[in-house]
């Protein structure tokens, strides 16, 4: 897989992009990327992988994935295909330098563990 950091463009009135996605169509097609944005990632319909770091995870309709900015990931379909709901935001809509509570909410991007 080849790897690069992506330079993401937000909107300006929100902070946030919302993208559609289908994913690569193999592993060998796919591109490992970061980005400076938070991103959650929605499985609207169908199934696949999603590569992040070292690890990768089948995924299939309603599944959710929340990947900091530090984080290569990529998503691959299946035969049957994949539709993906992606949002990117900077973390700054959340959080607020004097708001300990601000930091619990994006917490969950930076502090997980795989099972």
């Amino acid at each position: 897989m080849k790897y690069y950091h992506d330079k993401i463009d937000l909107n300006k009135n929100m902070s946030l992009n919302i993208f559609d996605g289908t994913g690569y169509p193999s592993k060998e097609d796919a591109i490992m990327h970061n980005h400076d944005c938070l991103e959650l990632n929605y499985v609207c319909d169908g199934s696949g992988t999603y590569y992040i770091g070292d690890q990768y995870y089948n995924i299939n309709t309603g599944d959710l994935f929340i990947i900091n900015n530090c984080e290569y990931h990529s998503a691959v379909n299946s035969a049957e295909g994949l539709t993906l709901k992606v949002i990117v935001f900077d973390p700054e809509i959340i959080w607020s330098a004097n708001n300990d509570l601000d930091y619990k909410y994006l917490k969950t991007f930076f502090e997980w563990k795989c099972y």
